[in-house]
């Protein structure tokens, strides 16, 4: 017996050698080794049956089995029971095959087939084709990947490319990598850098935020991501849609590209821009490429008013208190203490109700008190101050529109020390459309996210449209002080010296104007339309009927009426198209991966990955 086998060895090799005479090394198959071998018919065909431990060895590749059926004249072999296919770094193992020769391909049908790569990434699969002279493996019928670091990638179809160490996956592909969740079409996975490439009607998931895109790739080690191509972001608090977007997971930084538009569903506020900067910590946000801000509001009949704010640059960022310098800090307090003084009583108002009593009894606490206090205060005084300062600049080109009001300067700065916009060089403001306001500077204090009060510094100039290219009424001084309420005038100071040119109508028709000099003019409002106006110290009073003014006589000194600066939309500031809110179309969200491949050939594991993810925190995106 032993003498048989050893004879169909060797005359299996004679006839491979023959075989392969006129062919290439490469097409060349020969058996290394088995425990036994004989020649057998089946239905007709001659075969080699080799048995126990067989060995093969074809286009620098092993393939052992428990036993084979060669057929030479037709060129296939027939492996049966623990079968493994070793090249290199990969290795395929099932539980049957067949081996075309002429095509270098090995052909696993109907049995669970296990392929592992170099990285030790484990694919399985029923149904796979895997070519010894090109390194390339093809499955189909459905298949799931899992690494070595429990990460998971599934599809419906897909191939291995052992040269190029990549697996592409095509069809129903979800994935699973450090809680996070993916759907695409196709993806590519280069398992030596450990890169995902996504392609087409890509999704992401994480705890309760959600993207999508048309494509993107994620480098695990070093936790970068980039989405392109119509991408839309949902969070707790945000919405966000722009052309493209890279994302450092480990410093939290973000580059977002093209049409970027965030919703912020807290503050009802919506940032614009080309392009947007985003560092988390410190929280910092810079834009570009023709910014907006937009504080979403309606009016007292739910009308939409908002806010819109453009520039050429937009900055936003945070400081803890203790970071901030503290020059910054004291013209801050010196500037909001400031705003807080009426400036015709001279005096700061009242404390607000709730505020710590300093009376006599203050004075009466007990020893022990005073004691525990000292001690607090010397803690608190040894710690730094960690509450959150809030920082806004807007540079160059700055423009503003409201239903009802609108501005035009060169910058603005803001910070939550004062609650005090600040706008520089020629800044100007024109108030229900008729009224148009310019000083050297301006600010106005926000309180509640509402106007309270505006200062002028410096040539303030109001002037007031009575009748279009004809009669404006003027008021001009070093500074002024303009108090709103619900948004609206209800009072103005105009101080250090006024000159002021007003046109009375008799009977609807104007026929005098009235120009007035004081060192103080106070006028009270409603509506938008002013009830008395009171003069104070040094007034002198002149009337002139108008058909005896010259056009000189007609306005003061440095009047200059910029109605066709006025922006007359909010398309003038902001012309972006806003997107509408696809919240509810998105959670729960129908992508959600359900991985059913990997649930065939992992058995268990997603479940026990999807409870640990539930007890963290649970997933709304799952119907």
């Amino acid at each position: 017996m032993r003498r048989a086998a050893a004879y169909l060895l060797l005359m299996t090799a004679l006839s491979c050698l023959t075989m392969g005479a006129q062919e290439s090394r490469d097409s060349l198959v020969r058996l290394l080794s088995a425990d036994r071998a004989r020649l057998v018919e089946i239905d007709g065909k001659q075969y080699r049956k080799v048995v126990g431990n067989a060995v093969f060895f074809h286009n620098n590749t092993y393939l052992k089995c428990d036993s084979a059926y060669w057929n030479v004249d037709e060129e296939y072999i027939d492996a049966i029971g623990r079968v493994r296919i070793e090249q290199e770094n990969t290795v395929l193992t099932g539980d049957s095959l067949k081996y075309v020769i002429p095509v270098n391909t090995a052909r696993f049908r109907g049995h669970l087939v296990e392929l592992t790569d170099a990285e030790h990434n484990i694919l399985r699969t029923n149904y796979l084709d895997y070519n010894t002279k090109d390194s390339v493996a093809v499955f189909f019928g459905g298949g799931s990947m899992k690494d070595s670091d429990g990460n998971i990638i599934e599809s419906l179809r897909g191939r291995y490319e052992s040269k190029k160490k990549q697996f592409e996956f095509i069809r129903k592909v979800e994935m699973f990598s450090d809680s996070v969740f993916f759907s695409c079409d196709t993806l590519k996975y280069y398992s030596d850098r450990d890169l995902a490439e996504f392609f087409g009607n890509t999704r992401g998931w994480y705890d309760l935020n959600h993207i999508s895109s048309g494509a993107g790739w994620y480098d695990r080690p070093v936790e970068k991501f980039f989405f392109t191509r119509d991408v839309h972001i949902l969070t707790e608090e945000y919405e966000l849609w722009c052309d493209s977007l890279y994302y450092n997971r480990n410093t939290e930084d973000s580059r977002l590209l093209g049409g970027v538009q965030l919703l912020d569903t807290v503050d009802n506020a919506l940032v614009l821009a080309g392009e947007l900067l985003f560092w988390n910590d410190p929280r910092r946000a810079e834009l570009y490429r023709d910014p907006a801000l937009v504080m979403i509001q309606e009016d007292e009949y739910g009308r939409p008013d908002s806010t819109f704010l453009a520039a050429d640059t937009i900055i936003y960022y945070t400081k803890r208190m203790f970071e901030v310098d503290s020059a910054v800090v004291a013209a801050a307090n010196e500037r909001h203490e400031a705003a807080l003084v009426d400036p015709l009583a001279k005096e700061a108002p009242p404390a607000p109700a709730g505020a710590a009593p300093t009376d006599s009894l203050a004075a009466q606490d007990s020893l022990s008190m005073a004691d525990s206090l000292s001690v607090a205060d010397s803690i608190a005084a040894s710690m730094p101050d960690t509450t959150s300062v809030d920082f806004a600049e807007a540079y160059h080109n700055v423009r503003i529109y409201k239903n009802d009001i609108q501005v035009l300067c060169d910058s603005l700065l803001f910070t939550s020390l004062d609650s005090i916009a600040r706008l520089f060089i020629k800044p100007v403001i024109w108030y229900e459309v008729t009224s148009q306001i310019t000083a050297d500077s301006m600010q106005f204090l926000i309180r509640d996210r509402a106007l309270d009060k505006g200062f002028l510094f410096s040539n303030a100039f109001v002037i007031s449209e009575e009748k279009p290219d004809q009669y404006y009424h003027q008021i001009k001084s070093p500074e002024m002080v303009g108090y709103f309420t619900n948004g609206k005038v209800s009072r103005f100071d105009a101080l250090g010296g006024v000159t002021a040119m007003f046109y009375v109508a008799e009977d609807s028709v104007i026929t005098t104007m009235n120009q007035k000099e004081c060192r103080i003019m106070t006028g009270r409002l409603k509506d938008g339309q002013v009830q008395r106006i009171l003069y104070t110290e040094n007034v002198k009073s002149d009337a002139y009927p108008v058909w005896d003014l010259t056009s000189e006589m007609m306005t003061l000194r440095d009047f200059n009426w910029m109605s066709d600066s006025r922006p007359a939309t909010r398309f003038d500031v902001c012309p972006a198209v806003i997107h509408r809110s696809e919240r509810k179309e998105s959670v729960p969200s129908p992508y959600f991966p359900r991985f059913g491949y990997t649930a065939r050939y992992f058995e268990g594991y997603m479940e026990r990955i999807m409870s640990e993810i539930e007890t963290r925190k649970p997933l709304i995106w799952i119907e």
